[in-house]
């Protein structure tokens, strides 16, 4: 039965990773960083409830971590030492559900963000194979920016697998969705997503040429002093993430 199946695998991964809780403690000296696409009532790998999240944001705060911006991480980086206990929350491509549901739990508990836009989509509507996908708009842009909790970085202009592109295609794509955003915005965007954390050489030759100091990858793990800046570990948040899974993964990142 696909029922117990499902109740079966959870139970294995619950065992991987208390085991892993066990033999590995936490390091002194790393963040996580956790990667969301969608918070809403969707049927959708990629999406959790309004309530699984706010659920995730208090034992965040709970269990004793400190949520950072990335531009802290990055001092952390710049000084050589990463604080422990502390995670960095983050959205890819900037769906209008992040507005709706995920911002107010954020403003709730006072926890920054940062959200990697697609900036072609602005406004109107993210393609999926479901169908497509209300993105925000510059008012809900504005407003979250506004706040000072949410921070808007780029994400490529349409959102291609960048390593199917030509250097000088990657390089268009990171320049237009970060202009884009600065234009918006007022602001200078350091940072940088790839698109389904899909990334080579040209890929990170072109967020370095963009004047990007941090980009971020679909990698699990941790980040340390030593982590590699044009390809952070981020890990996904999604369905597949039971309760019983997610402390480990603020410990030491997904399995």
């Amino acid at each position: 039965m696909p029922g117990l199946e499902s109740v079966a695998k959870s139970l294995a991964k619950f065992v991987i990773y208390r085991v892993r809780d066990l033999l590995l403690p936490a390091s002194a000296a790393s963040a996580v960083i956790l990667t969301y696409h969608s918070v809403s009532y969707e049927k959708n790998f990629i999406t959790i409830t309004p309530e699984e999240f706010e659920w995730q944001m208090e034992k965040i705060r709970n269990f004793g971590y400190r949520v950072i911006s990335l531009a802290e991480l990055e001092q952390m980086l710049d000084a050589g030492a990463v604080a422990p206990r502390t995670i960095v929350i983050t959205f890819d491509d900037g769906r209008k559900d992040n507005y709706q549901y995920a911002f107010p739990v954020l403003k709730k508990f006072n926890m920054p963000a940062t959200v990697f836009l697609a900036t072609d989509y602005i406004g109107n509507s993210l393609p999926s194979s479901a169908g497509p996908i209300a993105a925000l708009s510059e008012v809900e842009l504005r407003e979250m920016h506004a706040s000072g909790l949410i921070d808007f970085e780029p994400h490529t202009a349409s959102h291609p697998n960048m390593k199917k592109l030509t250097a000088e295609e990657a390089e268009t794509e990171v320049r237009r969705s970060k202009e884009r955003i600065e234009k918006l915005l007022g602001k200078i965007c350091p940072y940088f997503a790839y698109p389904y954390g899909k990334f080579d050489e040209k890929a990170q030759k072109a967020v370095q040429a963009a004047g990007i100091r941090l980009a971020g990858a679909t990698i699990h793990g941790t980040i340390t002093a030593k982590s590699p800046r044009l390809a952070l570990p981020r890990n996904g948040i999604d369905t597949g993430i039971r309760k019983m899974h997610f402390r480990s993964i603020l410990a030491h990142g997904r399995i």
